[in-house]
């Protein structure tokens, strides 16, 4: 498969950098830990429901919503610059 190195070289570079960053906050005091912990809770339930609507039904319906998710940051790029 195509790209299947140069993904999982990211996975790995990010495994490395994420926590380190995490690390270099916390130690200037630069983190919200509240807001940290609820932002991971719902980023892991998230991708906990879309990779079952995934399996369940498909592109058919993951499909129409990440295009209207798509539109909405499109013009919320465009209203804030």
């Amino acid at each position: 498969m195509q790209g299947l190195k140069p993904a999982g070289n990211t996975k790995c570079i990010n495994l490395a950098s994420h926590p380190a960053a995490l690390v270099t906050f916390l130690v200037n005091g630069q983190v919200y830990l509240l807001l940290g912990l609820a932002a991971a809770f719902f980023s892991i339930l998230g991708n906990f429901i879309g990779s079952g609507m995934v399996v369940k039904n498909g592109a058919k319906t993951v499909r129409p919503i990440i295009i209207v998710v798509l539109i909405l940051l499109f013009f919320k790029g465009i209203v804030s610059a």
